[in-house]
């Protein structure tokens, strides 16, 4: 197995994740139908006296609705779900594939259930644990943005629920599943490395960030590729929705895809490659650095270091 091969089966699982995604939306349409109702229950659709008291009486009801009907069960599903520890054994068969690749072995006996909470319960996005980001945060942002609507269309509440509330909600929710559900797949990976593997096996290797190479990684992603961390360290994504794995470094050190201005190359795993290729593709190149800073890399003005770190990657 090389890396591109790697990177076809993991977008190829990817379908599972798309499953879970379904899911999670068909659940969240029921519950924000319950809250719209609700606003007909407190007779919000138009002004009244008490109006500002009512909001508040209903956003909070919405909140505490929204955590114990949707947010809280639907974690404790994906927990228990089939399709999650389905996603999670074959990240682990994946993992096992890489370490064949290097010429190792591994024990087995890590279960796919067992690796699922321990994984989902790793889970970091810019920051701040799944768990909290879809139980804790995801109710407070619906109770938020209804409190808002309430507050700026009182005699068009139901027109602007949908654009104000649902179709931005469903991208919220959407995000969290999508980068969860990834990030369990890569912590899962690294359970196995750390537990599956042979302790000179894992003296001898680091884990690298591999972003992937193309108009869509972020400066951020694109600073943090080919950075070496022990064996030991778990994924945390500087964002939703991040594409990055993480590889051994022993597997790292083949050529990779990268996806240009027009067409598909194989480069070396290097930053110096990385660089050669980006100042390459200009079109990719501004795209991802900006389009004065983009420019200036092209030029020869910037190194790609420097131009990534005036844009505020890390």
């Amino acid at each position: 197995m090389d890396i591109e091969q790697f990177l076809a089966q993991a977008i190829k699982q990817r379908k599972l994740e798309q499953k879970l995604t379904r899911y999670a939306l068909k659940r969240l349409r029921e519950a924000l139908g319950w809250v719209r109702g609700q606003i007909d229950v407190y007779g919000l659709t138009e002004i009244g006296p008490n109006r500002a008291a009512r909001i508040r009486e209903l956003r909070s009801a919405v909140e505490v609705y929204m955590q114990q009907n949707y947010a809280a069960p639907l974690m404790q599903t994906m927990q228990a779900s089939e399709l999650m520890q389905e996603f999670v054994g074959q990240q682990l068969s994946l993992a096992r594939q890489v370490v064949a690749s290097t010429g190792a072995t591994t024990t087995g006996g890590l279960a796919a259930a067992a690796v699922t909470r321990q994984a989902m319960g790793q889970v970091i996005v810019n920051g701040v644990p799944w768990g909290e980001l879809l139980v804790d945060r995801l109710p407070q942002s619906v109770a938020d943005k209804l409190s808002r609507v309430l507050g700026l269309f009182p005699d068009d509440v139901g027109k602007v629920f949908a654009d104000a509330v649902i179709k931005p909600t469903e991208r919220h929710v959407q995000a969290i599943i999508t980068s969860g559900v990834q990030d369990t797949g890569s912590i899962a990976q690294q359970l196995l490395w750390q537990i599956e593997t042979s302790p000179k096996w894992q003296e001898d290797n680091q884990q690298v960030w591999s972003a992937m190479l193309d108009s869509r990684v972020c400066a951020t992603c694109m600073g943090r590729d080919g950075k070496r961390y022990p064996m030991d360290y778990v994924k945390q994504s500087p964002h939703p929705n991040c594409r990055c794995v993480l590889l051994p470094e022993s597997f790292f050190s083949q050529t990779r895809p990268a996806e240009g201005d027009s067409k598909t190359a194989e480069i070396a795993p290097t930053k110096k490659a990385t660089e050669a290729w980006l100042r390459s593709n200009p079109s990719t190149a501004t795209a991802i650095l900006g389009k004065k800073l983009g420019q200036d890399f092209v030029d020869g003005k910037l190194t790609l270091e420097a131009a990534i770190n005036l844009r505020g990657g890390t």
